[in-house]
C-alpha cells in the first residue's frame, strides 16, 4: 500500500525490516530474501539511487542464481538490472543482462510478450550506442 502511495522511502523501510526478519529466520541464502532484494531494488530505482539499486540487484542475483538458477526470477532481476545499466550509460552491461535475461526467458518458453519487451530494450540499447544495423536485428 505505501508503494502504491508513493511514499517511496516508508516502502522502503518496511521492506528492509521484513528482509532482516526473513533473514534471522529463514538464513540469508533464502529464495525469499533474494526476491525481497530484488523489490528493494526496484524501489531504490524508482527512487534514483541507482547505485544502491544495483547493489541490491546484484545480492538478489547471487542468492536466486544459487537456489533458483536459470528461473523467472533471475530473469526478472537480469532484466532489471538492464534497465538500471541503461539509466547509467553503461551500455555494455546493460545488453549483458538483458541477453542472459533473453537466453533463460526463451528456454522457459516464456511469452511473446515478454521476449519482445527484451527484444526491445535491446534494440533500444543498440539504438544509444548508435549500433543502428545491431538495433534492426
Amino acid at each position: 500500500l505505501q508503494q502504491q502511495s508513493g511514499n517511496l522511502r516508508q516502502s522502503l523501510s518496511s521492506f528492509e525490516d521484513c528482509l532482516h526478519i526473513r533473514q534471522e529466520f529463514l538464513g540469508q541464502d533464502h529464495p525469499s530474501c533474494g526476491e525481497l532484494l530484488f523489490f528493494i531494488g526496484n524501489l531504490l530505482r524508482e527512487a534514483g539511487d541507482l547505485d544502491l539499486a544495483q547493489e541490491r540487484f546484484q545480492e538478489s542475483l547471487i542468492i536466486l542464481e544459487k537456489t533458483c538458477a536459470d528461473s523467472d526470477e533471475v530473469a526478472d532481476v537480469l532484466f532489471s538490472l538492464g534497465v538500471l545499466h541503461t539509466e547509467q550509460k553503461k551500455y555494455s552491461e546493460a545488453l549483458d543482462a538483458y541477453v542472459r535475461s533473453l537466453h533463460i526467458r526463451r528456454s522457459r518458453g516464456a511469452s511473446n510478450i515478454t521476449i519482445a519487451e527484451i527484444l526491445n530494450n535491446i534494440g533500444l540499447t543498440y539504438f544509444e550506442t548508435k549500433e543502428y544495423k545491431k538495433a534492426q536485428i
